[in-house]
């Protein structure tokens, strides 16, 4: 019987719409720890470097163990395209934050 996986075109607009989604470092923590059932792996990500390094050491590190973190990794595709980005729009860049969301539209397709 074969395990399930997700496919591997699907992790890079994975990683685009995490780090889109998200303007501060706190709020993607914050909803990560909402998604991901295993605290010690989000307590080994290095917070202190760019949020797009954090989201793809993160995915990748999941995505090689999928056998233990496939339902964390669904977890965060349903919850990313479920999020309401409308947080965004207090930001100074609003709107140009409210564009990156199309990437979890992407994040979803592909997860099809």
């Amino acid at each position: 019987m074969a395990t399930k996986r997700i496919r591997p075109e699907v992790l890079p607009p994975l990683k685009e719409a995490l780090a889109l989604a998200f303007w501060y470092k706190n709020d993607l923590r914050s909803f990560l720890n909402t998604c991901v059932s295993d605290s010690q792996l989000l307590a080994r990500l290095d917070w202190t470097i760019y949020k797009r390094q954090i989201v793809a050491s993160l995915i990748d590190n999941m995505a090689a163990d999928q056998h233990r973190h496939l339902d964390d990794l669904l977890n965060i595709m349903l919850a990313l395209v479920d999020l309401d980005p409308q947080h965004l729009k207090k930001l100074d860049d609003g709107p140009q934050a409210l564009r990156g969301r199309g990437a979890s539209s992407e994040c979803a397709a592909a997860a099809r």
